[in-house]
């Protein structure tokens, strides 16, 4: 996490998972919260509030898919992958749970 021009403040919910090098920047006086059971995918650099239930994809971050089964509470990659409902208009080639398999 990173604080730019001055402390900033970032709140973390419950069974958040947060992919390897992830950027969380809150400039001066500003809060970023990350909702519960949000996904942030890795690579991802996030200067905004995430929703609860969200998953975050790089390049460039957007969410892509609402979350029903947190990754951080999962009993499997699976089940978490099973729990992914794609957001209207983004289309199922952007979900990878569309084609997953058991």
């Amino acid at each position: 996490m990173a604080h730019l021009r001055g402390p900033g403040r970032v709140v973390i919910e419950d069974d958040v998972y947060i992919g390897p090098n992830c950027v969380i920047a809150a400039a001066h006086a500003r809060t970023i919260k990350i909702g519960t059971g949000a996904v942030i995918g890795a690579l991802s650099a996030i200067t905004a509030d995430v929703p609860p239930h969200a998953l975050i994809r790089s390049a460039p971050p957007e969410q892509v898919a609402a979350v029903r089964q947190p990754l951080a509470t999962a009993g499997s990659y699976q089940e978490f992958l099973r729990g992914l409902a794609p957001l209207a208009g983004k289309g199922k080639e952007n979900c990878v749970h569309c084609n997953a398999t058991d």
